[in-house]
């Protein structure tokens, strides 16, 4: 009875001080609403462990003692409040109790030791991350295992030392606020940071009747610059117009932002007078834009007195450097400055026939001490439509060394791609340096886009014997300098198309290192411009860097399709024509290729395949397969696409040249914006492959089919396009061969009987 009352009373008193907690918080907010002042936004979210791990699956933590880490982006522009971190975890049921513990910390600092008991292997735990010890930018969260199963004479590497995370049970829940506080132009990185608090989605404004390069150059110039500040999170973009002479903006979305783009004159019914007055040239200004809400809301303005002022400051807010603009506002002098397209990732991307040292590539220098395993990444950019010789060579100069005490088993291994490539044992007891290491790596082992040269290490202490004698293998060290070098061999430009891998690799071929392209962004009515914008922050995204030549045009009428073409549309408005000779169609009825209807034996092949490779494959398989064959087989039906969304890539039936033609689709406006906020998402985006793919539902499921006649593009020489035709046509090289072989035989067969006309003639 008494234990009832107790409990009785400490839950009204918790009860008492919920209410007049929030009582004390209502009091707060109606006084900060009265004195007219701004309260903080405060978003309470949670997001899954596995959105910060670089591969699906749960982490798995073995051996005697392991860590690993998670790397979670905090934006500059909000603090936190609070967070807490709830594991979901499991462990070996071999362990002993109260000497195995699992670790959790911040930033290098322990938070919580969590005992591993074998008797209650699965287990739950949350653990509280002060918020002072968060920080602006990549917080470290580590998870680490000290693992028993022995009380004497434990091997470190046994089998049942383990412990596993499961990353995608396991959750963050914290709380943010936004930093009450007058925004610069610094602050636009921040704003839209693909960390915790980053505004995922923002608004375009234009006024209605704006000049036309106001809508065709500058807001794909603004899509591009907003998204690449999220690196590689998606942004949604929408796009609104306000009628002319409006007198008010329209209110800011709830968890995003507004960019307000066009004229002088265009903006002057909606601005104050004293943010337009005395500009004398493209022009950027940030403020915070009041709402109905408690929070502020952020608005970016896009402007000067003409249309292409208006589209070089979208090309000055897609190349600065935010944190050299610690203002308000920022005007360009000089007008109109084209800057080079893909200024920024021609400096990453590896050119033909030069040399570079891995420090220029972002390696540093790279020691590793201690016994186990240990792993260094090299990140390789090339080009889209890299095509080297079948017999071209990447060299790798490896400043390398390693020290004394090394035992059996201490090996260096080097893949490219996940492809192995070299081996190198440790054998030398006293140890060793190395100055140009030489690596010899096929040229084809790159491939279009990022590779990744992965050098593996594999340190083991020296073997002691006798009972319970063991060498921990501190001492043992390893190194590769960055003054390393990696040498390219001479390359064309060349690539198979069309090629949906590519494009989401690369962005090929809407994105160049050159920045001479001038791609079409073509959408059927103004509803798919937001659709549209946020497609192309995704391409900008993968390439890396702003491309300036893009034009966004509403209408499919005329030539506004020639050319290098991204085309977003209901199905049922696209032109027939456009799938005419292709072996699918997307419209008012479909046609798939199922694949029970077509020979899959025959495997595509990339551009950088070369010809005698097809021309082995031809002789010894019977068949050439320097190219995959239309899918012919196919059935028309009537019943659209309901929720699916579908991209087709394809030769451009109404261009001239051999140009790319991209289709979005989906049954109307509103499925298709709803299915191209899921396609750039990377579990959509990342399984994006052939030339047709098919993707909708809850389960994110992604079909990818080839179906369509290749060609290739690229600017070839004469020797490359000849290559290339002989790779794609290697029968004709065998018919030519087997022509020469007669004649050779024929010529012969005549000079000899000749020969012995004359020597029977006497002659």
């Amino acid at each position: 009875m008494n234990n009832n009352k107790i409990l009785a009373d400490v839950l009204l008193a918790r009860l008492r001080g919920r209410v007049s907690r929030a009582i004390g918080g209502l009091i707060l907010l109606f006084a900060a609403l009265a004195a007219g002042t701004s309260v903080a936004a405060v978003d309470e979210a949670s997001v899954r462990l596995s959105q910060f791990a670089s591969k699906p699956g749960p982490l798995m933590l073995q051996g005697a003692a392991a860590a690993r880490d998670l790397y979670i982006p905090l934006s500059p522009a909000v603090d936190m409040r609070e967070a807490t971190v709830e594991l979901k975890f499991s462990n070996s049921i071999a362990l002993v109790s109260g000497r195995s513990t699992l670790a959790v910390r911040l930033n290098d600092l322990t938070l919580a030791q969590i005992p591993l008991d074998p008797k209650q292997p699965v287990g739950t735990a949350r653990v509280r991350l002060p918020a002072e010890r968060w920080k602006p930018g990549y917080n470290k969260l580590s998870f680490a295992v000290v693992q028993h199963v022995l009380d004497r004479c434990e091997f470190p590497g046994l089998a049942e030392l383990w412990t596993e995370l499961d990353l995608h049970g396991s959750q963050l829940h914290y709380r943010v606020e936004d930093r009450d506080r007058a925004l610069l132009l610094k602050d636009v990185g921040a704003l839209f940071s693909p960390g915790i608090g980053g505004l995922a989605q923002v608004r375009l404004l234009t006024v209605e009747g704006s000049a036309a390069p106001v809508v065709s150059r500058a807001l794909p110039r603004v899509a591009q610059a907003l998204a690449l500040r999220r690196q590689f999170a998606p942004l949604a973009i929408e796009h609104a117009s306000v009628p002319a002479g409006a007198a008010q903006l329209p209110e800011s979305p709830a968890q995003g932002a507004q960019v307000l783009v066009g004229t002088v004159d265009e903006l002057r019914p909606l601005l104050p007078a004293a943010m337009l007055s005395d500009i004398n040239g493209p022009h950027l200004a940030i403020e915070r834009q009041a709402r109905a809400a408690a929070a502020s809301a952020s608005l970016l303005v896009v402007t000067g007195n003409s249309a292409d002022e208006v589209a070089s400051a979208a090309s000055l807010l897609a190349v600065m450097d935010d944190a050299l603009n610690p203002v308000p506002r920022v005007t360009q002098l000089g007008g109109e400055r084209r800057t080079p397209g893909l200024a920024q990732l021609s400096g990453r991307v590896l050119g033909a026939d030069r040399r570079y040292t891995f420090a220029t590539l972002g390696f540093a220098d790279a020691a590793f001490r201690g016994a186990g395993a240990h792993t260094a990444r090299l990140n390789l950019q090339v080009p889209a439509d890299y095509y080297p010789e079948e017999s071209a060579e990447v060299e790798l100069l490896v400043d390398l060394a390693y020290g004394a005490g090394m035992g059996p088993g201490s090996v260096m291994n080097v893949t490219v791609n996940d492809r192995f490539v070299h081996g190198r044992p440790l054998e030398d007891k006293n140890g060793v340096a190395y100055r140009d290491y030489r690596i010899v790596l096929p040229a084809r082992a790159l491939v279009p886009g990022v590779n990744t040269v992965r050098f593996d290490f594999s340190l083991r202490p020296e073997v002691a014997s006798g009972e319970c004698v063991s060498v921990d293998g501190d001492h043992l060290v390893a190194q590769i300098g960055g003054s390393s070098r990696i040498v390219m061999p001479p390359f064309a430009s060349a690539a198979l198309q069309p090629d949906l891998g590519l494009l989401r690799t690369t962005g090929y071929p809407y994105f160049s290192t050159d920045g001479k392209l001038e791609p079409r962004l073509v959408v059927s009515s103004a509803a798919e411009v937001g659709s549209a914008l946020t497609l192309l922050g995704k391409l900008a995204q993968v390439a890396g860097a702003p491309q300036e030549g893009w034009m966004l045009q509403v209408g499919m009428d005329g030539d506004k399709l020639a050319g290098r073409a991204l085309l977003l549309a209901p199905a049922a408005q696209l032109p027939d024509d456009l799938f005419a000779s292709w072996s699918a169609a997307l419209g008012r009825s479909v046609s798939w290729p199922y694949q029970a209807l077509n020979d899959m034996r025959d495997e595509g092949r990339a551009a950088t395949h070369g010809f005698f490779s097809v021309l082995m494959d031809a002789l010894l398989q019977g068949k050439a397969s320097g190219q995959a064959p239309a899918m012919r087989g196919r059935v028309q039906q009537d019943g659209g696409l309901g929720d699916l969304g579908g991209i087709a890539a394809l030769r451009n039936p109404r261009s001239a040249d051999a140009a790319t033609l991209t289709v979005i689709a989906a049954a109307d406006a509103e499925r298709l914006a709803a299915r191209v906020q899921d396609l750039v998402r990377p579990e959509v985006w990342s399984r994006l492959g052939g030339d047709l793919a098919v993707w909708g539902g809850a389960d994110d499921a992604v079909t990818t089919l080839r179906v369509a006649e290749p060609f290739t593009a690229g600017e070839q020489g004469r020797w490359t396009q000849l290559r290339l035709y002989l790779t794609a046509n290697p029968w004709y090289v065998l018919l030519a061969l087997l022509a020469g072989v007669v004649l050779v035989v024929v010529s012969a067969r005549v000079l000899l009987r000749g020969r012995r006309g004359r020597i029977e003639r006497g002659e």
